[in-house]
């Protein structure tokens, strides 16, 4: 537990002048900035007992459910209880100074089937968080029929939020009023418009293998964990898209044509031989302007070995006279733009 001098100290810099002033805060906050040490000399604040934390102990009865007195058939209804759920689940593990890794969401029923999915998360998931996933999953299942009962009663009789890879609450840095903003306060403010928007309405940019910009690239939702190997950004990635990387790149690659100064279209030979220099481009059906300016083409070839899966295209970077730069694409002789350099 902190000494006295030292938690002295601390609780001065944070501006609580009393032990009851401190006691009355959340346990949940105590472990985000003064970690298991902190936990304790709460414990001792509130009247309770400075007990070290074990892991191996607090594993268990960490569990919290709630059974229906009947099955319960609105999804709304059993997410309301997913919220309050999860709230009981924080305080469990506030309390005894410890965080999960993973929650384990389990329904049970009316006709007697479980139905589990394991939530995975970069640090404590929020009870909103946690709701939200409930919510995505019990929608899932429903669409796909998982929920349907066939002949037997419908509805879910009993919702069970189980927490995984527990580990010592070792603490990090949060904000208490009046303080500005850090990691665990942008993490929790995404949570709740992730509540209201849906899980995948906040995200994050994660660099994963591939050669052209898009390929590079995966959204991840705040607060999931990327599978495995998919942050892989190794390679070799022959074809690899040089420098300098474009500002813009199109979720969806817009049409474009390309021509030499006959207005016929530019080819690109087996051998990355041009049919004709370019000398217009045209993107989106607009005013052809005049291309001042390229590089390439460099080939991707992926998936050579496959029957039906495999890919054959050529990159250009293409600048034109109205103060554009363009990454084009070529795909079974069909002009594309990817990405827009400014």
């Amino acid at each position: 537990m902190l000494g006295v001098p030292r938690l002295a100290e601390l609780l001065k810099q944070l501006g609580i002048r009393t032990v009851g002033d401190f006691a009355r805060l959340p346990a949940g906050r105590v472990a985000e900035r003064l970690g298991t040490e902190g936990i304790g000399a709460h414990r001792v604040a509130r009247g309770g007992s400075a007990r070290p934390v074990s892991v191996r102990t607090a594993v268990q009865d960490h569990t919290v459910q709630r059974l229906f007195e009947a099955a319960e058939e609105q999804l709304d209804a059993v997410v309301f209880v997913a919220v309050a759920l999860a709230d009981e689940l924080h305080e469990r593990l506030a309390a005894a100074g410890v965080v999960c890794g993973r929650v384990e969401a389990s329904v049970e029923t009316a006709d007697g089937r479980i139905l589990t999915r394991i939530f995975r998360h970069e640090g404590r998931l929020s009870s909103r968080a946690v709701a939200e996933r409930v919510r995505g999953v019990l929608a899932a299942w429903s669409e796909t029929g998982l929920l349907d009962a066939g002949d037997g009663e419908p509805g879910i009789r009993r919702l069970t939020l189980r927490p995984d890879g527990i580990a010592p609450d070792t603490g990090s840095q949060g904000a208490f009023d009046g303080e500005r903003d850090t990691p665990v306060e942008v993490e929790r403010a995404a949570a709740r418009v992730q509540a209201v928007l849906g899980h995948r309405a906040v995200a994050r940019i994660i660099e994963v293998g591939g050669r052209g910009p898009g390929d590079r690239i995966r959204l991840v939702p705040v607060g999931d964990v990327p599978d495995d190997g998919a942050v892989a950004s190794g390679g070799p990635w022959q074809g690899l898209l040089p420098a300098p990387h474009p500002a813009a790149v199109y979720p969806v690659r817009r049409p474009a044509r390309l021509t030499g100064a006959d207005g016929a279209p530019v080819g690109v030979a087996g051998r990355l031989e041009l049919s004709a220099e370019p000398a217009f481009l045209s993107v989106d059906g607009r005013r052809p302007a005049g291309v001042n300016g390229w590089a390439g083409p460099w080939p991707v070839l992926e998936r050579w070995w496959a029957r039906d899966g495999g890919r054959r295209v050529a990159r250009m970077q293409v600048t034109t006279d109205d103060g554009h730069a363009w990454l084009l694409l070529v795909d079974r002789s069909r002009w594309w733009v990817e990405a827009h350099y400014g």
